[in-house]
């Protein structure tokens, strides 16, 4: 594990939302670009300059990515995991979870660990989901 210059551990997650931040909210967020170009900048630019940063100072790493993401943008997915770097449960879309039934939470929830079966071995792991109590 690293350790900060003062002998901390250091962990950083980072969450790849992508698109599913604003679309999975509000369905009419598909017809705006210029809002969808923030989701697109994550995984376009932000993911490889934060894996540079990551391997420059050999720090490994997770990130949380919803299922959704990780069947849009496999190459993304990939480029993390050849890096070294861990892939966790973040959901299938990135829906708003207070909104849901409690039957539509979990739907969500396994939809995303179905499509995490199919990653690279041991790249997924699934995190709690956080399902509420009924």
């Amino acid at each position: 594990m690293p350790l900060t210059s003062r002998g901390f551990p250091l962990l950083l997650t980072f969450d790849l939302d992508g698109e599913t931040m604003w679309t999975s909210r509000d369905a009419t967020a598909a017809e705006r670009p210029i809002l969808l170009s923030q989701g697109a900048y994550g995984w376009k630019t932000g993911v490889p300059r934060i894996l540079e940063l990551l391997r420059r100072y050999d720090i490994r790493s997770t990130f949380f990515v919803p299922g959704m993401i990780v069947e849009q943008r496999p190459q993304v997915i990939e480029s993390i995991v050849a890096a070294g770097h861990e892939i966790a449960h973040h959901s299938y879309s990135h829906a708003w979870i207070v909104n849901l039934t409690h039957d539509q939470e979990r739907e969500e929830m396994e939809k995303a660990s179905r499509r995490s079966a199919g990653q690279p071995q041991g790249s997924a792991r699934l995190s709690r989901s956080g399902l509420r109590d009924q």
